[in-house]
């Protein structure tokens, strides 16, 4: 999957901007036409990967090809910076910085693949989960600084 995607920079380009920028003025019909089409691709893939992936539960592939593109568009993010950044990024200090999308993004996949194959986290540590459940009290913060 991700040598495909490595191929595509195109596609992950415009991916990376699919929801700040191409779905901002969309008429309501033309986005729900868009979902429904993407909603049927991404539960037939789902579908595909709970069969190449037997630890997964039916119903768990859709949800981890959302992760892997989350994954994606931040991947792409990182590594296509402005000309500013990537002269920065050019100094040897800054060798943290130079991220090549390729390696990276099989890299996370892999590791988020990996995940999904161990057992899930128990809800209350999953995304969307109350985060706040040990705090007994918060102090005020004071104007002062």
């Amino acid at each position: 999957m991700s040598t495909t995607l490595v191929a595509r920079g195109a596609m992950t380009r415009l991916l990376s901007i699919l929801h700040s920028v191409l779905e901002q003025n969309v008429s309501y019909e033309a986005a729900l036409r868009f979902k429904l089409s993407l909603l049927a691709h991404v539960e037939r893939t789902g579908a595909l990967l709970e069969r190449c992936l037997p630890s997964l539960a039916p119903g768990q592939g859709g949800p981890l090809l959302i992760r892997m593109y989350a994954l994606l568009i931040g991947m792409r993010q990182v590594c296509d910076p402005s000309d500013v950044i990537r002269d920065i990024r050019s100094r040897p200090e800054m060798s943290l910085f130079r991220i090549d999308f390729g390696e990276e993004i099989r890299a996370s996949f892999a590791i988020l693949l990996s995940g999904a194959i161990a057992p899930p986290p128990p809800v209350s540590e999953r995304l969307g989960a109350p985060v706040l459940r040990e705090v007994t009290s918060v102090e005020p913060r004071s104007s002062e600084g």
